[in-house]
């Protein structure tokens, strides 16, 4: 019996030590698996972030820096995103580009901005917006990060795929002062959206810049948990290489040596956005303390009583089972817990969808099977909600290959914004709608968000514009011109003296109908600039020989004010690009408003001047300057200062819309000073050859 029971106790000794081995291990394999998972979802929300930025560029033509702020403002990342250092915008920049980007910042207020570090370069990228834009973070104000290796490395990695990318290990700029810490940036490329893009080459060419962020691994850890440092030391390396030279973090915990290595280990590897981490967990003192079992010890030492061995054996197996499966109970309510955040998560985006105010359905990938939508979707397809789910959306499109197209792109995990479609309605024949759509996951599988703006009575209203403009055209202009010229010879006097009633009459009426007849050509140039059927003739020409021509033309303007024209040659001879009979009519507008708000017998001076890659011309005059209210609609079409009906100013608005157009399609630029009360000045930026 005591050969037995010693047998039976020194079994029951070894299968205790597994199985409490065993029950280590599996925490220690959850505490590593947690601490992944924890780092992959705090960096995911980072990405949410820089996307959301992405998407307030793509949303409007530009972002100004007091929008960037209240962006990010509007986030509080200091108590809901812990860690991060700061949310920026880093401009690409071309080489040509760069002296009038650093004048451009530099108006804004920042007269001792450059570019750093100096130096030639194929590309620059500048860090223009970083908030908070306060301490550490204005240290990187200007800073280009192409310019270093391991930026580069990330943000060409993001130009080429499209994807949001990380850095390897750098040290910030940021790290100006006090203790310094490991880094690295995460990067979202913007892409102009001139024309569709799809290989890498086209991507670089139209890379406008990065929305990006800054992390001091240091902080970023501290933030994003509980560092576990009674439990679990880890480190962190970036790459695959354990170095000194590689590593970003490593965890607070109790340092062992080499004679008191760590009983559990683990090496995982893992990719992070186009990049690979290496983390090297062992356990702490605390951790194994905490999982050691005296039950071996106790079986041992009471050996020789067989009934209270069993008692020993049974009584703390019991216990180590309860205390596992607790705790496994306790991570598969945490497993249900996150499962639960999932579903409300897609029940308020379905809530989102279905109150919107804008058409939206959601397709399985690959587009041939509608899971979901609202009831917009359904009113713009004139269809009842049991018809709608499970149809093929092929079939509402009037262009096969159109949509072959966008299936093709969204293949490629490409996103499709504002894209002009023509549906076939059936029972209402044909509508126009500016489609968008978004690869997502839905439901546990991809799927695809479209969304739908019907824009058909837009498309309308334009088809009855260019018809009314057509009409203007043919049947406004030539019997007007006949009027025009009738007035004009009778207010001559062709027909000899007429009564002084009867001759303000027709002086009224003939500078009425030279108005109209302005007007119906300003009408019909913007409908040609806007169309793109106006024809430039560009040419090489003399800048002063131009001017002079524009000066002697319009001297004879409104000659009863004696107001003079001043021409001040300040360059060389230079030639530019244009089209002469577009360049006089440019010139001709602003000499005009020139002329109008001059006061009697005062003088509009014509400069020009060379500036960098550009030749500036300007018209200054001295007049009551423009109005602040009026500023920002100065160059919109039928846009006037005073639009009262009683102005004293007269014109049709178009003027200054038409020469933006002209000046901009010959490849050059116009903008203007004004001080109220002192007079304005008119500028136009041409490329010189």
């Amino acid at each position: 019996m005591f050969v037995a029971c010693l047998s039976l106790t020194l079994l029951s000794w070894y299968t205790a030590n597994r199985e409490v081995e065993k029950n280590a291990m599996q925490q220690f394999h959850l505490q590593v698996d947690d601490v992944i998972k924890s780092i992959e979802s705090r960096l995911h929300q980072h990405e949410q972030i820089l996307l959301g930025g992405a998407g307030l560029f793509d949303a409007n033509k530009s972002v100004t820096r007091e929008q960037w702020h209240a962006y990010v403002a509007r986030l509080d990342l200091d108590n809901r995103y812990p860690g991060i250092q700061g949310v920026g915008f880093s401009q690409v920049i071309r080489p040509s580009a760069l002296p009038l980007h650093i004048a451009a910042i530099r108006a804004e207020g920042y007269p001792k901005y450059v570019v750093r570090p100096p130096g030639e370069r194929p590309l620059y990228t500048s860090i223009i917006y970083l908030e908070p834009f306060s301490g550490r973070n204005l240290a990187a104000f200007g800073f280009d990060m192409m310019s270093e290796p391991t930026r580069s490395k990330a943000m060409t990695l993001a130009v080429e795929t499209g994807k949001t990318t990380i850095s390897g290990k750098v040290k910030l700029v940021q790290e100006t002062h006090g203790a310094a810490q490991a880094g690295f940036l995460m990067y979202v490329p913007i892409y102009s959206k001139s024309r569709p893009f799809a290989t890498a080459e086209q991507r670089r060419d139209l890379i406008m810049g990065f929305v990006y962020s800054p992390f001091r691994v240091d902080d970023l850890m501290q933030g994003m948990m509980d560092l576990r440092g009674d439990w679990i030391n880890f480190s962190i390396f970036d790459g695959e290489a354990e170095s000194l030279n590689t590593r970003l973090f490593v965890s607070p915990g109790q340092a062992r040596d080499q004679n008191d290595p760590a009983k559990y280990n683990a090496l995982r590897r893992f990719a992070v956005y186009e990049n690979i981490w290496t983390v090297n967990f062992h356990s702490s003192k605390a951790f194994e303390a905490a999982n050691q079992s005296s039950l071996g010890i106790a079986i041992l030492a009471m050996g020789g009583s067989i009934s209270v061995l069993l008692f020993i054996i049974t009584s703390m197996q019991i216990f180590r089972r309860d205390q596992a499966e607790k705790f496994a109970q306790q991570k598969i309510v945490e497993i249900m817990f996150k499962q639960d955040e999932i579903q409300e998560s897609e029940q308020r985006f379905r809530f989102m969808l279905e109150t919107c105010p804008t058409a939206a359905r959601i397709a399985r990938s690959g587009g041939h099977d509608v899971i979901f939508f609202n009831a917009r979707y359904a009113r713009l397809i004139n269809a009842k909600k049991g018809q709608v789910k499970g149809v093929d959306p092929q079939s509402y499109y009037a262009n096969a290959a159109d949509y072959a197209d966008i299936l093709s792109k969204l293949g490629n995990g490409e996103q499709i914004f504002d894209r002009l479609v023509e549906l076939n309605i059936p029972g209402e024949g044909t509508k126009w709608a500016l489609a968008s759509y978004l690869p997502i996951q839905y439901q546990g599988a991809p799927a695809v968000l479209g969304w739908f703006h019907d824009i058909t009575e837009r498309i309308r209203m334009e088809r009855m514009k260019s018809e009314f403009i057509s009409t203007v055209s043919h049947e406004l202009r030539t019997p007007l011109t006949s009027i025009s010229g009738a007035l004009g010879l009778i207010a001559g006097g062709v027909l000899g003296v007429l009564p002084e009633k009867a001759g303000q009459m027709i002086d009224v009426a003939y500078r009425n109908s030279l108005l109209l007849t302005h007007l119906i050509n300003d009408l019909l140039d913007m409908e040609k600039l806007v169309s793109g059927k106006m024809h430039f003739d560009l040419q090489r020409h003399e800048v002063i020989t131009l001017l002079k021509q524009a000066v002697e033309s319009n001297s004879a303007y409104k000659s009863d004010r004696r107001v003079k024209l001043s021409l001040t040659e300040t360059v060389p001879e230079v030639e530019v690009t244009v089209d002469k009979q577009r360049f006089q009519q440019v010139m001709s507008n602003l000499l005009s408003n020139a002329i109008n708000y001059s006061p009697d017998e005062g003088t509009v001076e014509v400069a020009v001047q060379k500036q960098n890659s550009v030749v500036r011309i300007t018209v200054t005059d001295h007049g009551p300057g423009i109005p602040a209210e009026f500023r920002s609609r100065i160059f919109q079409k039928f846009s006037q200062a005073d639009s009262s009906d009683t102005r004293q100013k007269g014109g049709t608005g178009l003027g200054l819309a038409i020469t933006r157009e002209l000046i901009e399609q010959m490849g050059g630029t116009i903008g203007f000073d004004s001080i109220e009360g002192q007079g304005s000045c008119f500028y136009i930026d041409l490329p010189i050859l």
